[in-house]
């Protein structure tokens, strides 16, 4: 599938951290990722220190998505960039500690003392630089600039009249790794190639499998390995946000569309909504449980074995995320295993009990963002 249009392009930061030093301090450095800093304007008879701040915020895929902010490529301007940490002026006997909170649009917020100070930032002198892959950005000469209010609480505090109102206050740079949010236009498929051996034993124990809407199933050329029967199950992905990926582990989560529904003459089992977590050796697929029309909540039925590691390309339009499906094995769990028997096992199954490690199929398919 494919963006219909160019994406924002951006970076989601998870961690890092920006340096605020001052004026004498301003000295060229190289930076790591998620990290930079503000270059304080000299002033005279003040003094800064300190004001080493954290981005606030994670990208864990086991949980709820929480990302610090974005930058974009072209402008180079964060939205949202949860930044706390302190920058500490000093004169004449006098301390101001500036609490930086957020970098967000054209403005820095900040609290000093119970004043919340809200920074101008200009960005028509600033340099974006992305890297070839467009999996990090590095933004420099970001005017901070005063307010009336920013100059009044600074002078007040610090007791001059140095700041004056329009004035530079310093200069900002920063750059970071894309953690990217995946977005699609109308999504999919990801294919689940059938298992024959999977496929004989339900066929054994009178199981029926067959995909729960828009998910299809259909023969494919493209199920090759040694057990699969040659036919595939495919699943469609929202057209909107379907996941996100860490562009530097190519860990991440990507929701899917439908499911498989298993039949044993009355006794019915859904498996819908599809997530597949993806941690290397810890992937995993969860999906939600409904048994002869009780739900049982979301849970994760199997395990998925990823033998080659997904691939990522990024560019400034779009991109590409590939699971490939040579290797990559999916294999029910405890809990999958136990779903299974409870619905249609009760008694005897002429194929043999479900157990945990066996493989339903293989999965793998190409995801185009924008």
């Amino acid at each position: 599938m494919a963006g219909s249009t160019a994406r924002l392009a951006r970076v989601f930061f998870a961690a890092g951290s920006i340096a605020l030093v001052s004026a004498s301090a301003a000295t060229a450095a190289t930076f790591k990722s998620d990290s930079g800093k503000l270059a304080a304007s000299k002033v005279s008879g003040v003094t800064a220190s300190g004001g080493t701040l954290s981005f606030s915020g994670t990208a864990k895929p086991t949980g709820t998505t929480k990302f610090a902010g974005q930058i974009d490529f072209t402008s180079g301007q964060a939205t949202g960039l949860g930044a706390p940490g302190k920058l500490t002026l000093k004169h004449s006997g006098k301390t101001a500690t500036l609490n930086v909170t957020k970098i967000s649009g054209t403005t820095l917020s900040a609290k000093l003392g119970s004043k919340s100070l809200t920074f101008p930032l200009s960005y028509s002198g600033a340099t974006t630089t992305p890297n070839s892959t467009f999996t990090g950005v590095s933004v420099s000469g970001v005017a901070v600039n005063l307010s009336a209010a920013d100059a009044s609480a600074l002078n007040a505090a610090l007791k001059t009249t140095a700041y004056k109102s329009g004035k530079k206050f310093g200069t900002l740079s920063y750059n970071g790794i894309d953690r990217e949010l995946i977005e699609t236009a109308s999504g999919g498929p990801l294919a689940l190639c059938n298992s024959t051996s999977f496929t004989n034993q339900n066929t054994a124990n009178g199981v029926v499998a067959s995909p729960i809407k828009p998910a299809k199933g259909a023969a494919s050329s493209s199920c090759t390995q040694s057990d699969e029967n040659g036919t595939e199950i495919t699943f469609p992905e929202p057209g909107t946000t379907v996941g996100f990926i860490d562009t530097a582990t190519t860990n991440g989560r990507i929701t899917l569309k439908g499911g498989i529904k298993d039949t044993q003459g009355s006794t019915t089992g859904k498996f819908t909504s599809p997530i597949f977590v993806l941690l290397g050796s810890n992937s995993v697929l969860s999906a939600v449980v409904n048994g002869n029309g009780v739900s049982l909540g979301r849970q994760t039925v199997a395990t998925v074995s990823i033998t080659a590691r997904p691939t990522l390309t990024i560019t400034k339009s779009g991109g590409t995320f590939t699971i490939p499906s040579s290797g990559t094995t999916v294999a029910i769990n405890d809990t999958g295993a136990s779903l299974l028997n409870a619905s249609f096992c009760t008694s005897t199954c002429s194929g043999g009990d479900y157990t945990a490690g066996e493989a339903i199929g293989y999965s793998g398919g190409t995801t185009d963002f924008k």
